[in-house]
């Protein structure tokens, strides 16, 4: 493939890359905001709205930091470089269809059609259809990784007020896989938890507070 052709294309997908990392980053911080609210409610106790601003940024920054930085987010307490291993596939990806395409003489067909999409057969359709899985595949981490750091939130703001014990809510009806399906319903430490928030993509888990560290 000309260097040329590479260059564009990593400028490309690394802009696309720090666009989802921005997007991630304000989420976060949205998402800690509706988490830290949660806990409050669950607590009986009115937010303290300069905490909460404060705890949010702050999480924000370390969220986006790690996922420039390394590409990764605390996946059940372990460093997970998903957005690393996304941007090194996406590459790998593009590169092999384009050179695909080109080898079989196939029409680059970069002219988008008036009814909208590219010519069949051409290389730009199957790079169309290839980016609108990936956009759907980033919609589902990102909507893990939002719900994930809501529970964070929710759960950071209990252990400050001294919650020790919480329930797994974690019923995702006759689809629950096997490990949400034995969750749901148990009392796990706060710490337990905190390392547990979700089971996998997608999943619904959140907690409920079982003691409020007074007994």
């Amino acid at each position: 493939m000309d260097p040329e052709v590479r260059r564009k294309i990593d400028e490309l997908l690394e802009r696309m890359r720090r666009d989802l990392v921005a997007e991630l980053e304000q989420a976060g911080l949205e998402a800690y905001v509706q988490g830290d609210l949660v806990g409050y409610k669950a607590l009986g106790i009115r937010p303290d709205f300069t905490t909460i601003d404060q705890d949010a940024v702050l999480y924000a920054q370390q969220y986006g930091e790690l996922l420039r930085s390394e590409g990764a987010s605390i996946i059940n307490g372990q460093k997970v470089p998903w957005l690393q291993r996304l941007s090194e596939e996406q590459r790998s990806e593009v590169y092999r269809i384009i050179e695909d395409g080109l080898k079989g003489g196939k029409y680059p067909g970069v002219k988008e059609l008036k009814r909208g999409g590219y010519a069949k057969g051409t290389i730009a359709a199957r790079l169309e259809r290839y980016f609108g899985g990936r956009r759907s595949h980033a919609t589902t981490v990102a909507r893990t990784e939002i719900s994930r750091i809501r529970n964070t939130a929710h759960l950071s703001r209990w252990a400050r007020f001294g919650v020790k014990t919480v329930r797994v809510v974690d019923n995702e009806g006759p689809n629950s896989c096997q490990a949400c399906h034995e969750a749901n319903g148990q009392i796990w430490t706060l710490q337990y938890a905190m390392t547990h928030l979700k089971e996998h993509p997608n999943c619904v888990r959140t907690f409920v507070i079982e003691d409020d560290g007074t007994g």
